[in-house]
């Protein structure tokens, strides 16, 4: 009875301090100061919206979405890529009006040339398991890149690419019209296996490179890789990491894409998409906690 009640003590300890650290990492413990820098306005409109970037030109913004609720509940609709122009009484237009059902973004990034040619890449999930495969679909790849060309009209799709490195892509960052850096914030399928990599914030996710051609793994040893983003001049690559609270940098290899680790920087909440200030550098990092 002695050993028993032993184990059963060592279990409880340790279950305890497990739901612990989780709710530490979730930020239960964290005091947030309330500011409001600025007036803000709510815009309708568009369900599930996702990531969001902005023109160089800072005349308007792109924005990916998809009613992930909705097809929860079996009601799936097609995504959805808006562009809002950045005026007080703005409303957004979709620019994919057209898109079937496997249109499901998630992360996009947008590069632009001084003489306007502009270049949207958009991570979607055409076989999404959690929502189960289009009309019953399960044929092609489940994560794909889809690569636009963005005009004045409209956007104007280039290429897909897909590649089993995909393993659960989250957000990207263009380096010019046709390279670029993506998350995987899984490193594993749906199942047993990825419940443990969440439950337990194992370190399975990574970063993948593209060069233009083939896709290659630059960076391992990540919990729940999420948004990434380049310094302003290109030398420099973040990445945040959800379930540790923190963004890591890293030093870029120009020629080859290649990463190396330079420090990690504790935030103190799961950050989520990362973007730049151009004018200053600096980087705004929006997360969750619960507090």
């Amino acid at each position: 009875m002695k050993r028993i009640a032993v184990t059963l003590g060592a279990l409880a300890a340790a279950g305890a301090i497990y739901a612990l650290v989780q709710l530490q990492a979730a930020g239960q413990f964290r005091s947030v100061e309330v500011l409001h820098p600025g007036t803000c306005r709510t815009v309708e409109g568009m369900a599930g919206p996702e990531d969001i970037e902005l023109h160089p030109n800072q005349a308007y913004a792109l924005i990916s979405s998809y009613d992930r609720r909705s097809a929860s509940e079996g009601r799936p609709r097609p995504g959805a890529l808006f562009r809002l122009a950045l005026t007080r009484e703005a409303e957004p237009v979709n620019l994919t009006p057209g898109a079937g059902l496997d249109f499901r973004p998630h992360g996009i990034s947008m590069y632009a040339d001084p003489d306007g040619r502009t270049t949207l890449f958009v991570v979607n999930h055409p076989r999404w398991r959690r929502f189960g495969p289009p009309s019953g679909d399960a044929t092609g790849p489940r994560h794909t890149i889809e690569v636009y060309d963005l005009t004045d009209t409209g956007l104007v799709h280039r290429r897909t690419l897909a590649d089993p490195l995909l393993v659960s892509p989250n957000d990207l960052v263009a380096l010019d019209h046709d390279r670029f850096y993506v998350t995987n914030d899984h490193g594993t399928e749906p199942g047993l296996l990825r419940r443990l990599e969440d439950y337990l914030r194992l370190p399975w996710a990574n970063v993948l490179y593209y060069d233009g051609a083939a896709f290659q793994r630059v960076a391992d040893g990540l919990s729940y890789a999420n948004g990434i983003q380049l310094s302003a001049d290109g030398e420099r690559l973040y990445v945040s990491e959800v379930t540790r609270s923190r963004v890591r940098e890293y030093r870029r290899e120009p020629e080859t894409g290649r990463l190396a680790e330079l420090r990690r920087v504790d935030v103190g909440f799961g950050a989520d998409n990362i973007n730049l200030e151009p004018a200053t550098g600096a980087l705004w990092v929006p997360g969750t906690s619960s507090c």
